[in-house]
């Protein structure tokens, strides 16, 4: 049986690895931050062990014997960077032979450093990967996650758009599910020649073909919006950084927020090819009408 480390095991999305983990016969480790135990709830056959996440060795403790450390945390620099550094130390300390850290994002391997903070932490991270030359690391890229379509940045509810910045309103744009992006992780975990990158999306969608599905599930004609051009959000992105007197610690800032806007409007945010299919019928991926269910009542409420 293969014995899988999950940190960040408490959160949205490490819950569920855990969960479809467990369903596809693994042992999990279930790594919680100490004096967490008591507020988070596993099923009794997770072991769930208390970590000291500053402690390289108390990490030791928590992936001791698991043949794959997967990684769930958020954060900023303190936790993508320092936090996961000190889990891959110990991951190799204890001869553990894979890792997949917290990428769960856009495929930025397609453009390069300086046009989204919270992916260029993610980028520098993978330079001590690296240099861990016996740990094979797989990224799971799933574009944006289903709830980034709540954000008032990309879809205005109240007035029924979807906004878009630049020429086109047709930029293909991947989205995935919290369930999708668990199940697909729990078999990469379990799949020994999994490779550095799995590109995945439950779904791909345009500016337009969101809109459509809107108006569907709210019942009100929903348009799409042009907000202005690429190099007036890349402006705008600019003047809100000067203005930020701590941008490294801002953890949710307006800024970075346009900055997924100008990746996906300027093509990042959609694959030209995904690897679905590579679990065949094990993961059942969610349909934009699915994806966007959840959220139903969420847009009502902000109809005005």
């Amino acid at each position: 049986m293969v014995q899988v480390s999950v940190a960040g095991a408490s959160g949205n999305l490490g819950s569920r690895i855990v969960a479809s983990l467990q369903a596809r016969g693994a042992s999990v480790v279930a790594i919680v931050r100490t004096g967490k135990t008591s507020s988070t709830t596993f099923p009794p056959t997770v072991k769930v062990v208390e970590a000291d996440y500053a402690s390289v060795s108390s990490l030791r403790d928590a992936v001791r014997g698991s043949q794959v450390v997967v990684s769930a945390l958020q954060g900023l620099r303190p936790v993508i960077v320092e936090t996961q550094s000190r889990l891959l130390q110990a991951a190799a300390e204890e001869s553990v032979p894979r890792f997949i850290p917290s990428d769960y994002a856009i495929d930025f391997t397609t453009f390069g450093p300086g046009r989204n903070r919270n992916l260029d932490l993610r980028r520098e991270f993978w330079q001590q990967i690296d240099e861990q030359p016996n740990i094979r690391a797989t990224s799971i890229l799933p574009g944006a996650f289903a709830f980034t379509l709540t954000m008032p940045w990309f879809v205005d509810v109240a007035q029924a758009k979807v906004l878009y910045w630049g020429d086109n309103a047709d930029v293909a744009i991947d989205y995935s599910s919290l369930d999708n992006v668990a199940d697909y992780t729990a078999l990469a975990a379990l799949d020994d020649d999994a490779p550095r990158y799995l590109r995945v999306a439950s779904t791909t969608q345009t500016p337009t073909t969101l809109a459509v599905a809107l108006s569907r599930l709210t019942g009100r004609q929903f348009t799409t919006k042009r907000e202005g051009s690429l190099d007036e959000i890349r402006g705008k992105i600019a003047t809100l950084l000067q203005q930020d007197p701590s941008p490294g610690d801002n953890l949710r800032p307006y800024w970075q927020a346009l900055q997924f806007a100008e990746n996906i409007s300027s093509g990042f945010g959609g694959t030209k090819t995904h690897d679905n299919d590579r679990y065949g019928s094990q993961v059942k991926w969610a349909t934009i009408e699915e994806v966007l269910a959840p959220f139903k009542s969420a847009f009502l409420a902000r109809a005005g």
